[in-house]
């Protein structure tokens, strides 16, 4: 399809800037703080701080390709390239 190289770069633009968005500190990189921050913003107030905990973890530890503690702009894509966020974060009714 004619329409494939945009559709790609309509991708990588909105990764990067979902990537920007999420990099709160602004370092370049998404640490525990910045995933806890995400997750405190999306979350109801009443989320228990062990759940946010628990998913950033789990968030880091199944992304962090080079073991640094962080995901860096490559890990993040390579992430969500690997996963169907849509399906996970859409409830059909």
């Amino acid at each position: 399809s004619t329409l494939f190289p945009y559709t790609t770069l309509f991708r990588s633009t909105k990764l990067r800037f979902a990537f920007q968005v999420y990099d709160f500190d602004g370092d370049g990189r998404l640490g525990k703080s910045d995933l806890t921050e995400l997750m405190r913003v999306l979350l109801p107030d009443e989320a228990e701080e062990e759940l946010i905990e628990y998913v950033v973890s789990m968030a880091i530890s199944e992304s962090d390709q080079d073991g640094d503690g962080c995901l860096s702009y490559a890990e993040f894509r390579q992430a969500t390239a690997n996963s169907n966020l849509k399906a996970k974060l859409t409830i059909n009714f």
